[in-house]
């Protein structure tokens, strides 16, 4: 429980992270199918010699855009203030693009050099050229022996260039596997076409040993695939629930304090689109169908997420407008006030989460300033 007039003892405290926020805690939620493969080979011919290992990494690290840093190991993330309405559909599954003979051609060739592992692919870029990406390794973690394909779990990401093959991206689970067994695995990959991006995005499904999870990445200025936090209902999440082929994100309920699922995470599909303010996927929806109800902020602990209500609530919108940042104190936390704290966060290189930690509230309150300005 908390207070407004209790806030400035909080300084000192730990912060709790929401399972919503920013944080790369693997969700327990089970992913989604994300559809089936394009092409899946079985042979079960050796993997051949320049599919060596170069990176142990379990996991990809955020990085920014125009950083070589950014992409995997290469070789050489009162009333609501929206009141509009949207019907929150599914959008239609998109149909599957025909191949030109030389991508037909050029997809064999690689099929030919990873035999035995899973080709996604080739999709074709505006700016980068045509794509695809490998999978080796089991779909599933867990003992190497009992699957299929018996080999490291490893993804590659290839870029075409003057009907060559040339590797980009390369992350691999060698250091998660331990007598025979896998932590982690490769599940699948998908090539997704998101409203307002005129490049396809990247969707990668792994499966691990703490949960099952999704990544998002966009190709970043260099053409290698570049980490992107998700923008949920309830705050920024490295780890989206699932992303489908026809755009939309399946979203599973992750409770923030207790085991009831909160306001601000629904379950079903919510169409997606790009946001390039900060970079990220967001859900397609008004503000409207945002938060079902709301929770008063004396209730719950810290971090305070969307779809709260209360007195702290409204002590950070002041903060934030006195930072000048056009808000409205009402002292509901709905997503406009979950993207003005995005833009203050952005605005003092804080990690963009969407969601007010103790200290966070300290600094938009402790002096009415907040420290910056728009």
């Amino acid at each position: 429980m908390k207070r407004l007039v209790a806030l400035a003892a909080l300084g000192s405290l730990i912060v709790i992270t929401a399972a919503c926020s920013s944080s790369i805690t693997l969700t327990d939620e089970p992913t989604a199918t994300l559809g089936a493969p394009e092409t899946t080979i079985v042979s079960a011919e050796p993997t051949t010699s320049d599919q060596a290992t170069e990176s142990s990494v379990v996991s990809d690290s955020t990085g920014d855009d125009s950083a070589d840093s950014s992409s995997e190991t290469t070789e050489t993330t009162v009333a609501p203030e929206t009141t509009s309405t949207t019907t929150t559909v599914e959008p239609e599954t998109p149909a599957e693009p025909d191949l030109s003979p030389e991508l037909i051609a050029a997809r064999d060739n690689l099929q030919s050099q990873y035999a035995g592992s899973r080709l996604y692919g080739p999709v074709s870029t505006e700016r980068c050229g045509v794509r695809a990406g490998i999978l080796i390794g089991p779909e599933q973690w867990g003992p190497l022996a009992d699957s299929e394909d018996s080999r490291i779990p490893e993804a590659a990401m290839f870029n075409l260039v003057d009907g060559e093959w040339v590797r980009t991206d390369h992350i691999s689970y060698q250091n998660a596997v331990s007598n025979g067994i896998a932590a982690g695995a490769f599940t699948r990959i998908s090539f997704v076409n998101i409203e307002g991006y005129d490049e396809p995005v990247l969707v990668r499904a792994e499966s691990t040993n703490d949960g099952n999870y999704v990544t998002t990445k966009k190709l970043d200025s260099n053409c290698r695939w570049w980490d992107r936090p998700v923008i949920t209902l309830c705050g920024v999440n490295r780890i989206a629930s699932a992303i489908t082929e026809s755009g939309a994100m399946n979203m599973s309920p992750q409770s923030l304090y207790d085991e009831n699922p909160w306001p601000c995470e629904p379950t079903g599909s919510i169409p997606v689109r790009w946001s390039p303010e900060f970079q990220m996927l967001e859900p397609a929806v008004s503000g409207a169908d945002w938060c079902s109800s709301y929770v008063s902020d004396t209730e719950v602990d810290y971090p305070l997420a969307p779809c709260t209500e209360g007195d702290t609530v409204a002590a950070v919108q002041n903060g934030l407008a006195a930072a000048g940042y056009n808000i409205d104190a009402d002292g509901y936390f709905g997503p406009g006030t979950m993207r003005t704290i995005m833009r203050y966060q952005q605005s003092q290189g804080l990690d963009i989460t969407g969601v007010v930690t103790a200290e966070l509230a300290i600094a938009l309150t402790d002096d009415g300033s907040g420290g910056g300005d728009e």
